[in-house]
């Protein structure tokens, strides 16, 4: 039988000298079933790694905390980012982790290996919000800017070591700092304190659909095919939009105006989209009867604002019991002449260079790399008969024309998604 838990975080309150603790509760009771210690987490700085780890950024410094979901109590391991991070993001299969920083700075690495697969200035400003998509990476911040990358140009060794990626596509429309983001099949909603919640088709790269909301938006939630999206304000309301392709298209309803007293600052829907789970700066959760809109469980453990809050499935917590941590508690010594090939050895990593745009950054011509089918790392282009990477093993490979198919086959894929979300929806649009 599928059952669902709630998993949250919390930061230290102002005038404690203890960090807070990550709550596993039952959905359906708020009976706490696991508790993880030494989190100082903030809004966007908590992820699950795929079934088996939760990983949490520290307030105010570049600490990575790792907590097994089959343990309680303090991180199993404890990592040490180049720069301060504010926000985390695993994927759901658990192979990539990502991370960025307060100087608009964002981290790819391999969770496996614990290798730096990328590190690239992506915004101007501290960014807010990292979600993984099926085969993406969408980013948002204080910039206001909404950048899509292409997985599959982030971890591909054909890219040079000096080349910049570049955002599969960038969304500039909103005014103010980027507070939510949502990732579905082919639809990304992105919500920000200038009042308005965008979507954002994955198939056209063009908006969808711009619902105006009364107030700042905190964070946004979607059901699984995206046709209602819950919007929270910084005066502590919720909100249910239509976003489904017919004549209510875009309306705005209240879902509860009495939500919470402070800003809602998380929201997660389950996945039948029958419960709702809010939470909000003075420390408190709910789930909610989305048919009803009414109260179903509070949870009120949490100390400090409540800065984390997701559904996941009950088996997560059995599971992770016969996963092999030595891949994430064991790494190998870094040798400090290669500091890109870990990032749990203590070796400082290069920071990216600063960003002073908005928009997609500049790239570096990469020109042909050449690529060592043996060892998979690239290095500049020699002349035939000269020392290099195994020279006689290696080829030309064009960066350019590899993104550039990379790009073409996600497009491909997205299109076969967007069909199969009209089958599924009715719609003929």
């Amino acid at each position: 039988m599928y059952m669902e838990i709630i998993i949250s975080a919390s930061s230290r309150p102002p005038a404690a000298t203890e960090d807070e603790a990550i709550y596993a509760w039952q959905a359906s009771s708020g009976q706490v079933l696991r508790t993880w210690t030494g989190n100082t987490s903030h809004t966007g700085g908590l992820a699950l790694v795929g079934a088996h780890h939760l990983v949490g950024a520290q307030l105010g410094s570049s600490s990575l905390h790792f907590w097994s979901l089959a343990k309680e109590g303090a991180p199993v391991q404890k990592a040490s980012a180049p720069e301060r991070i504010t926000s985390v993001a695993g994927s759901d299969d658990g192979i990539w982790l990502a991370a960025a920083s307060e100087a608009g700075s964002i981290y790819l690495w391999q969770v496996a290996s614990g290798r730096q697969l990328a590190a690239w200035s992506a915004h101007c400003k501290p960014v807010r919000q990292l979600v993984f998509g099926d085969g993406l990476l969408v980013s948002a911040g204080d910039d206001a800017v909404v950048h899509v990358w292409a997985l599959a140009e982030l971890t591909s060794a054909d890219r040079g070591p000096a080349a910049e990626p570049r955002p599969l596509h960038t969304f500039g429309q909103h005014s103010l700092a980027v507070t939510g983001l949502w990732l579905g099949l082919d639809r990304l909603i992105s919500v920000s304190m200038d009042r308005s919640c965008r979507v954002w088709s994955l198939m056209t790269y063009g908006p969808e659909l711009t619902v105006a909301l009364p107030a700042g938006a905190t964070a946004v939630t979607a059901e699984p095919l995206a046709c209602r999206a819950f919007v929270g304000t910084c005066d502590g309301r919720l909100w249910l939009a239509d976003l489904r392709p017919t004549a209510d298209g875009g309306a705005l309803h209240a879902f509860a105006s009495d939500a919470h007293r402070q800003a809602v600052t998380a929201l997660s829907v389950s996945v039948d989209a029958m419960r709702l789970v809010s939470a909000h700066a003075d420390g408190g959760c709910i789930v909610w009867h989305v048919p009803s809109r009414q109260r179903l469980v509070a949870f009120a453990a949490h100390k400090g604002a409540v800065t984390s809050v997701r559904f996941a499935s009950r088996n997560i917590l059995d599971a992770a019991a016969r996963v092999n941590l030595g891949h994430m508690s064991k790494y190998k010594t870094v040798p400090a002449a290669d500091p890109s090939a870990g990032w749990l050895a203590g070796v400082p990593l290069p920071l990216p260079a600063a960003r002073t745009d908005v928009f997609a950054p500049t790239s570096d011509a990469a020109g042909c790399w050449q690529l060592d089918t043996v060892s998979g790392c690239a290095s500049p282009a020699v002349q035939s008969g000269s020392t290099g990477c195994n020279a006689g093993r290696c080829e030309h490979v064009c960066a350019a024309a590899t993104a550039d198919q990379s790009r073409s086959q996600l497009g491909d894929w997205q299109t076969l998604s967007s069909q199969l979300f009209r089958l599924v929806t009715g719609s003929q649009t």
